[in-house]
């Protein structure tokens, strides 16, 4: 129901003939379906039977090509007689017809309804109402500025959230480079230290071992600690340095 009621759209219709008269329309449209229900009054009498009447349609609408449609329903009528005799009634009316736009917010058309009236205290008159009919839209031109601001806002929010997204690149770009760098420059650091300390390490326990050989302990002492520096996990100068720690002494 809600969706139906959000799919009105309101017209305006002037049609001449028999009745010669001014209605308001409202267009629902759901799914596939296009219900029009219309209500107006007009004064005839010719053919119409009723002089002075109100009217109240629903039609069902089919577009036949863009622009073109038909419809047909059934509609109530009532209202007075005022000459050949004063009488009042109410009456149905079978009616069929066609509409064409000629631009967005107007069409014209042709109405042709066969009818009966019941006179309230007399006999049944049948009757027909025909006629030329003009239609205005005025929701296709506000359908058109709502578009339009829709597009606009659309728009306008597509270059903000680019806006947004290029601001945060940017602020980040730096971020990340600055990172990304300094990761690197670590990484390189690291196998750089990694490199040297072992080749470091090598030379220090050489030099431990030849101090060693030459009976200075405490010397050889000194070069196994600056191997273990450059390498903590050089098992060799850790076991070298232990042994000279226990000749002189040392826990």
């Amino acid at each position: 129901m809600l969706s139906i009621l959000l799919a009105v759209s309101v017209s305006y219709e002037g049609f001449l003939g028999d009745p010669v008269g001014a209605a308001v329309r409202y267009r629902f449209n759901y799914d596939s379906l296009s219900l029009l229900v219309r209500g107006g009054a007009g004064i005839g009498g010719i053919f119409s039977y009723l002089n002075v009447a109100l009217l109240g349609d629903a039609l069902i609408t089919v577009p036949i090509q863009k622009g073109v449609s038909v419809y047909m329903g059934g509609g109530l009528l009532t209202g007075t007689r005022l000459f050949g005799g004063l009488d009042a009634g109410i009456g149905v009316r079978v009616i069929l017809g066609g509409d064409m736009r000629i631009t967005d917010q107007v069409a014209l058309g042709f109405e042709f309804a066969p009818l009966v009236v019941k006179s309230f205290v007399g006999k049944a008159h049948p009757g027909i109402s025909f006629g030329l009919r003009g239609i205005y839209y005025p929701s296709a031109q506000r359908g058109d500025e709502e578009s339009k601001e829709v597009v606009r806002t659309e728009e306008e929010g597509t270059r903000k959230a680019e806006a947004r997204a290029t601001s945060k690149r940017k602020a980040k770009k730096p971020k990340t480079v600055k990172r990304v760098t300094s990761t690197q420059e670590e990484k390189k650091s690291s196998e750089s230290r990694t490199v040297i300390d072992h080749k470091r390490a090598e030379e220090e326990y050489k030099k431990g071992l030849q101090a060693y050989a030459d009976g200075n302990l405490r010397k050889a002492k000194l070069h196994f600690e600056a191997a273990l520096r450059y390498d903590p996990s050089y098992e060799k100068a850790r076991i070298a340095l232990e042994k000279v720690k226990r000749q002189l002494g040392e826990r």
